[in-house]
């Protein structure tokens, strides 16, 4: 069984909205980490459009994962996915310890309690 690592970028098919019986591959960054023993990641979004600015997105420069991302893109923290690892297309990249850290701080903040 292939193990997927918190931070790491991997690529899972996502169903249209307009047409569920229809997938498009996207990226999506690894949250979960190691003390989840179950066959699924937990995921939160990222997309390549940093047009939109939410108050806990975090911002990814080409540079900020090995191998360097495509283009600039934006982590959508409040964006969650539980994906079965049999829906795992590929990996793409590992982000860097820094983003990683901002990343889940974003999610403590979103899910700590009121």
């Amino acid at each position: 069984m292939i193990i997927y690592k918190q931070g790491e970028i991997i690529l899972v098919p996502f169903p249209y909205s307009e047409d569920l019986s229809q997938s498009k591959p996207r990226p999506v960054l690894v949250v979960s980490n190691a003390h989840l023993v179950v066959n699924e990641v937990i995921c939160v979004q990222i997309t390549s459009n940093v047009s939109r600015n939410e108050p806990n997105d975090v911002y990814l420069s080409e540079n900020d994962a090995l191998p360097p991302l495509p283009k600039k893109s934006v982590v959508r923290t409040h964006i969650v996915h539980s994906i079965d690892k049999s829906m795992i297309l590929k990996k793409i990249a590992q982000i860097n310890e820094d983003k990683l850290i901002r990343v889940l701080e974003n999610l403590h903040i979103i899910l700590e309690k009121d």
